[in-house]
């Protein structure tokens, strides 16, 4: 969905992802790229921020 620029749709999706599995960094960085593609910077960041934290 990403590759497809349907950026709402693939942020849907990866909300539906962490609730099965929160810990997965993968889904939280996605997320963060689809954030920043919809220009909601501070959710972006934020996401991202987790992403890197479950990373270590």
């Amino acid at each position: 969905l990403e590759k497809l620029q349907r950026y709402e749709e693939a942020l849907a999706s990866l909300d539906q992802a962490i609730a099965l599995k929160a810990d997965e960094d993968n889904i939280w960085h996605n997320r963060g790229i689809a954030l920043g593609k919809l220009q909601r910077y501070a959710e972006a960041l934020a996401s991202l921020d987790q992403a890197i934290a479950l990373k270590a």
